[in-house]
């Protein structure tokens, strides 16, 4: 599973991009569900399940834009996704990325 890199500031309204692929080929995801899961390294809880929206679910492509109150501390935190088609579950291993201090 890919995902879409982008700077992030506390506070920020994010979007995160997956194009789920499955043995190294687009999987078709169609009538699926995909979930995002979020979590900043120092916490022990975890942040949702957001259902993300099928953008181009034969292609393999979902989405979810995270509300500004959700990356409410700087850190580094952790993003996974969750793909459910039929009996099918695939999980994609954690995503690191940084959250910056609020621009002041």
């Amino acid at each position: 599973m890919a995902y879409q890199n982008q700077q992030l500031v506390v506070g920020d309204t994010a979007q995160f991009i997956l194009y789920a692929k499955k043995n190294g080929e687009t999987w078709d995801i169609t009538g699926g569900t995909v979930l995002l899961y979020l979590w900043k390294k120092a916490s022990a809880s975890t942040s949702g399940p957001y259902t993300a929206t099928l953008t181009t679910p034969t292609s393999g492509e979902a989405d979810y834009t995270v509300a500004t109150t959700v990356l409410d501390s700087a850190g580094t935190w952790y993003r996974q996704w969750k793909v459910t088609v039929g009996s099918i579950v695939m999980r994609s291993n954690p995503i690191q990325f940084l959250v910056l201090d609020a621009r002041t």
